[in-house]
């Protein structure tokens, strides 16, 4: 029996988001194991600070703040057991046959599958690879590079202010 368009974009959006869920896995873990052989490298400059302290009778601060805050917190311990109870792909997915389901036609586009939604006949594209912002609307990226304007001048209520 052949799919139905409904069944054929659930299939879609399905494997689109699996896709996307490995991607950021994949980065979280990279992020990870590089955090953790940055926390090694302040551990080895602690040891020659110290080193240098205790041969030229200095007194060397020998690591950062957030050095020594991760390094009180095991931090890296932590993300290396972390790592260590997972492994890239360890959920088997079975995709499962979608029911048929809106009598077999296209559910409406969402944003929150980074699909072009329109509203009102304006077409609008979601910020962030479909990323959604608490009230539902698309959500500006931390690295955008967004900056709110300067606030409007004078009070609206004098007419001191003027709207388009």
């Amino acid at each position: 029996m052949a799919k139905t368009a409904y069944q054929k974009q659930a299939d879609k959006r399905t494997k689109d988001a699996l896709r996307l869920r490995a991607r950021f896995d994949a980065r979280l873990r990279k992020a990870a194991q590089q955090l953790m052989a940055a926390v090694a490298g302040t551990l080895d400059a602690r040891t020659r600070i110290n080193r240098i302290n205790a041969l030229y009778g200095v007194d060397i601060s020998t690591e950062t703040l957030l050095a020594h805050d991760v390094r009180v917190a095991d931090f890296s311990g932590q993300l290396g057991t972390l790592l260590g109870q997972s492994a890239p792909g360890e959920e088997v997915q079975l995709l499962n046959p979608t029911a048929n389901g809106n009598g077999g036609d296209l559910l409406p586009n969402e944003a929150v599958f980074g699909e072009t939604v329109t509203f009102g006949g304006v077409q609008s594209m979601p910020v962030g690879g479909g990323q959604t912002s608490d009230i539902g609307g698309p959500a500006i990226p931390m690295d955008s590079g967004f900056k709110p304007g300067p606030p409007p001048s004078g009070n609206p209520f004098e007419g001191g202010m003027t709207f388009p």
